[in-house]
């Protein structure tokens, strides 16, 4: 993914042990209507862990990966975030709120919010309570 004017082998701000030289010439992003990534961690802000505070990246959080993805896309295309509402060990519903709201502060295009059962049925969601109030909460300005 990326762009043609990005090559990760050669950047130094972000680490790509897996780009191999001239990677950036197969980029493709620029082909794309939209990008959805997938932002499936508890942890919200770089902040909210002293081991990533001072990091402007970090691919294990909410904000480092979608800060991650704008940088390497260069932002030529809408950028959907996604959470997952029912794998993931969230805190409490205010945590799944608190997360949709920052991905639609951060983000152009929305939030994907996977999957559907996880919010009616809560026999499938870690937490065991219906999400729907967490959604609603979550998507109001």
């Amino acid at each position: 993914m990326g762009q043609p004017e990005y090559d990760p082998f050669n950047d130094q701000s972000i680490r790509f042990d897996w780009a191999y030289p001239n990677y950036g010439k197969t980029g493709y992003g620029e082909l794309l209507d939209h990008l959805m990534t997938g932002n499936y961690f508890t942890q919200i802000r770089l902040a909210d862990n002293p081991a990533t505070a001072s990091l402007k990246y970090h691919w294990w959080s909410i904000e480092g990966s979608i800060a991650g993805t704008k940088y390497i896309t260069k932002n030529k295309m809408p950028l959907y975030g996604s959470i997952d509402m029912g794998n993931v060990s969230w805190a409490n519903t205010g945590e799944i709120s608190k997360a949709i709201k920052y991905i639609l502060s951060q983000t152009s295009g929305g939030v994907m919010l996977f999957d559907v059962v996880h919010i009616y049925a809560p026999q499938y969601n870690k937490l065991k309570t219906p999400l729907w109030d967490a959604v609603k909460a979550g998507t109001q300005q």
